[in-house]
């Protein structure tokens, strides 16, 4: 003989079922949103805050590219307009985190709560061979008070550390002495020119703690 089980009943058991489910998708959802804000990347320094970027950063972030002095020795001088800066914003940096897990980082001066600047890690490709590379740029009102040495130290203690990047290098235009100076004071070598986007530039390098420092130079 065949059972059958009451309607209401039966529908009762799938709707139970259903919230269940939607519970569960819930959790799982939520505990992934509360991963990435738990694991979003932010360091502190004295005077400095390190944060990711978002798009709510579009106008700051518009007129500090917009700037030739910040711009100075960049591939394609400043940026035209705010639609330029978002779609950098999008494809180089935000894109950027979800690709390789690091990037470009908003730098916050404390003082004011205003940007200062970026700072971060790039993949590079230089004569074939990936690379990462730590660079910055600071509005000139930041300049020539360490916040650039300030945050690269920041950025190179989080590569080595948290992120098991083992070598850092940055590319930088010869004439562009204040970087320069800015890879010595975080422990940079020289390790060789190269043709970087038809532009001849110095590329200085560093190993991660216990690395060996003697290849370059």
């Amino acid at each position: 003989m065949v059972h059958y089980r009451p309607y209401p009943l039966l529908l009762t058991e799938l709707l139970n079922n259903f919230n269940s489910s939607r519970n569960w998708v819930n959790f799982v959802l939520g505990s992934k949103l509360n991963l990435r804000a738990e694991f979003s990347m932010r360091l502190d320094t004295e005077r400095l805050t390190l944060r990711e970027f978002t798009l709510n950063d579009l106008d700051a972030f518009a007129a500090l590219m917009a700037d030739p002095e910040v711009m100075r020795f960049s591939l394609s001088g400043p940026m035209k307009d705010k639609e330029q800066a978002r779609e950098y914003l999008q494809k180089r940096i935000l894109d950027h985190y979800t690709q390789y897990g690091y990037g470009l980082y908003a730098v916050i001066h404390k003082a004011d709560n205003c940007l200062a600047g970026l700072v971060g890690l790039i993949s590079q490709n230089i004569d074939g061979e990936k690379k990462t590379e730590l660079g910055y740029r600071l509005h000139p009102k930041y300049w020539g008070q360490g916040f650039a040495t300030e945050a690269c130290l920041a950025i190179r203690g989080h590569a080595f550390g948290k992120l098991g990047i083992d070598e850092l290098i940055s590319i930088i235009d010869p004439q562009n002495k204040r970087s320069l100076e800015v890879a010595k004071r975080i422990g940079m070598h020289p390790w060789k020119e190269a043709i970087f986007h038809n532009i001849l530039v110095q590329i200085y390098a560093l190993k991660s703690p216990g690395g060996n420092q003697h290849q370059y130079g």
